[in-house]
């Protein structure tokens, strides 16, 4: 399974480094932070579905935001979250079914944001992938340093037993 995790910073401005990456590399997912689009912004993309969630600021800027992109070959079904997260979930179906949950977490968050990354991932059904971009900053993933954010990163981690991956970035 052949899945792109990408903060693109703009759907708009990388419109064309997307199409040539899912070429490129065949990809069937893409799961994207940051797509700052507003809900009322049409985005499509010839032979993917598009799940989206929108995100806008209180002087009507798009900001945030995030998305996943099926193939339109891939039997897939969208997963209806309630969250007051930044995140977008589907369920694919290709040798195995995955759910996959692509999430953007803003810097500058509270604590009580731990309770409610434990609430979507009981919404999520398993066995799921989640993939974004969490702005925390821990050594356990190759930071200097451990923020409070990295610490609420670390919890959810470890309250809800997974495992992670780190791009390196």
């Amino acid at each position: 399974m052949a899945i792109l995790q990408w903060n693109i910073r703009g759907f708009r401005s990388n419109f064309e480094e997307l199409k040539l990456l899912l070429n490129k590399y065949n990809n069937k997912i893409a799961c994207l932070q940051e797509i700052k689009l507003k809900n009322t912004d049409n985005c499509t993309l010839r032979g993917f579905n598009i799940y989206k969630q929108c995100f806008t600021a209180s002087n009507d800027t798009a900001t945030g935001g995030v998305a996943i992109l099926v193939r339109q070959d891939v039997p897939h079904q969208e997963v209806t979250l309630d969250t007051t997260l930044q995140a977008v979930a589907v369920t694919v179906s290709m040798h195995t079914t995955v759910t996959v949950c692509s999430i953007y977490l803003p810097p500058g968050r509270s604590s009580g944001e731990l309770i409610e990354l434990d609430r979507l991932v009981a919404q999520l059904p398993p066995p799921y992938l989640i993939l974004g971009d969490f702005n925390a900053h821990s050594d356990l993933w190759g930071d200097q340093s451990l923020r409070p954010d990295g610490k609420i990163i670390e919890d959810f981690i470890s309250n809800n037993d997974l495992n992670f991956l780190n791009d390196g970035s």
